[in-house]
């Protein structure tokens, strides 16, 4: 469950509560992403990362007590430094210096990246510091081409926006140069959170007609979900409409980022919570062209795009094929449990897509994959503990009492185990609660090695298959829940917990959907 205070939580179980959605589409040339960049910088905080100004996210991660002056509040919202920038989070890059009691430096820090191919695109858009409301009152930014000469050069003044969007010619240009002359507080150090090279557009209520996001696990490891989140918007305008010769249609591209915030209203204010992050990959306009629809997927589904292969034996584990796999798609954003460091395996895998080869990663490792907020990809060994909820669905949040259903008895799991590529040996769990069931077979997973390797991921499978109940709840719903988040699902007899597996959030200027979830149908609350 997403952290929160417990006001936020009272305000989303309220009678009457007030809900709303954003999201920001970065419209972004991909093959920026996908180029090499050299970036460099006048001077650099010890306590902060500058590679992260160009990692897509634009959002701090929590305030940093420094030295700056009248600015470290002892009010318990501000965390003492790390000496090692990775161990402070998402900061974005700040200079080493502060600028004087008018906001001016006496050396402009600056920023500067070097591109190995060319590139084009309509707009910048840099985020300085939208956490605690800073910016630069006064900068330049300066374009230059292949043979180095200026070919743009903007100069801001009187700035007053943490997000700020740069229109201009940019054609063809290699490098791109950001100085900041002035700062809007004094004695402060300067604070790039991120550069976009293109245009963010938010749609807000204003504009967004309705919105939905299926988020799931499979707790059996049957398949490897990536969630999609999909948003209509209101087209009348003809933003995206084809005809239009100044459509944005045209700079629609696959892979492009969504990043979705919903907020709800406690104490007269809204508080936003980042929902995810996602990537484009379709979009259409509605008959009569008044609305236009986008779809878009977490990482994980860019995981079809690459094949991975490992034919001959070795001594690694399944911490390091994980890695492998994630790095053959071009993935560097991950956390994986390091207890799958202490799984053996000889890493055996025919040519399959690098999906495939995960999901077969997470059966060996009993584990799950899902993606966090900022798109970050976790993968965790399944810890569930069935008499721990972290929240409650009751009732009287419900439109109507919660679905429940008996999945199939199943008497025998079947796991094989492989020597080799070729030869395989079965093991058999027996469930001995029941006397008749189905056989639930995992036959072709050839990083299970070993006869106790495969005893333990059988094992694992009927714990599973044992809880039988799975419950479908539509109701209210809570953005704040997460997957894999065990709760408590009121009836009218016996409240029971289970673990949520989906979530289908839909906001049509409020917030409704379901939430499916499995448990043991002895386990009462």
């Amino acid at each position: 469950m997403k952290q929160t205070t417990q006001t936020i939580k009272d305000a989303m179980k309220g009678i009457s509560r007030y809900i709303t959605c954003k999201v920001i589409f970065d419209f972004t040339d991909v093959t920026i992403l996908d180029d090499n960049k050299t970036l460099s910088t006048s001077d650099n905080n010890s306590i902060t990362d500058s590679t992260q100004i160009i990692n897509k996210n634009r959002d701090r991660a929590y305030k940093i007590a420094t030295f700056e002056k009248d600015k470290f509040k002892l009010d318990g919202s501000y965390r003492i430094p790390s000496s090692n920038a990775n161990d402070n989070g998402e900061q974005g890059w700040w200079s080493s210096f502060v600028c004087d009691s008018e906001g001016n430096f006496s050396a402009p820090p600056t920023i500067q990246i070097v591109f190995d191919n060319i590139h084009s695109i309509p707009a910048l858009t840099i985020t300085f510091d939208t956490l605690e409301n800073e910016y630069a009152t006064d900068f330049e930014v300066m374009v230059y081409d292949a043979t180095d000469i200026l070919i743009e050069n903007q100069h801001i003044q009187a700035n007053d926006k943490t997000q700020v969007l740069i229109l201009g010619n940019f054609y063809q240009f290699k490098k791109i140069v950001l100085k900041i002359n002035k700062w809007n507080k004094p004695y402060r150090f300067s604070k790039v959170t991120e550069i976009d090279f293109g245009v963010l557009k938010t749609y807000d209520d204003t504009q967004l007609i309705k919105a939905s996001l299926i988020d799931e696990v499979n707790l059996l490891n049957e398949t490897l979900p990536a969630s999609e989140f999909s948003f209509t918007i209101d087209n009348s305008n003809n933003e995206f409409n084809l005809l239009n010769p100044d459509s944005a249609y045209k700079f629609l591209q696959e892979r492009q980022q969504v990043t979705v915030y919903m907020g709800i209203e406690a104490n007269g204010q809204i508080s936003y919570y980042k929902i995810g992050t996602y990537y484009l990959t379709e979009w259409k306009t509605e008959q009569s062209s008044f609305t236009f629809t986008f779809v878009a997927r977490s990482i994980i589904d860019t995981l079809l795009r690459y094949d991975y292969e490992s034919v001959m034996p070795r001594t690694t584990n399944l911490y390091n094929i994980a890695v492998e796999i994630l790095n053959t798609a071009g993935i560097t954003d991950y956390e994986i449990d390091t207890r799958l460091q202490q799984i053996s395996t000889l890493g055996l895998m025919e040519k399959t897509n690098c999906r495939d080869a995960l999901l077969m990663v997470l059966q060996a490792g009993r584990s799950y994959c899902y993606t966090d907020s900022n798109g970050k990809i976790h993968i965790v060994q399944d810890t569930t503990d069935l008499n721990n909820a972290v929240d409650s669905i009751e009732l009287q949040n419900m439109y109507s009492e919660p679905e429940i259903s008996l999945s199939k008895a199943i008497k025998r799991v079947k796991v094989s185990y492989f020597i080799d590529l070729e030869t395989k040996t079965d093991v058999i769990v027996e469930n001995e609660l029941i006397e008749k069931g189905e056989i639930y077979p995992l036959e072709g997973n050839t990083l299970i090695n070993t006869e106790e390797h495969a005893i333990d991921v059988a094992n694992w499978l009927m714990k599973w298959l044992k809880r039988r109940a799975v419950y479908s709840v539509n109701w209210r719903q809570n953005y704040l829940l997460d997957l894999l988040d065990v709760v408590t699902i009121e009836n009218r007899f016996n409240n029971k917990n289970a673990v949520i597996y989906k979530q289908e959030l839909n906001y049509q200027g409020y917030l409704s959907g379901r939430t499916e979830a499995r448990g043991d149908i002895n386990v009462m609350a």
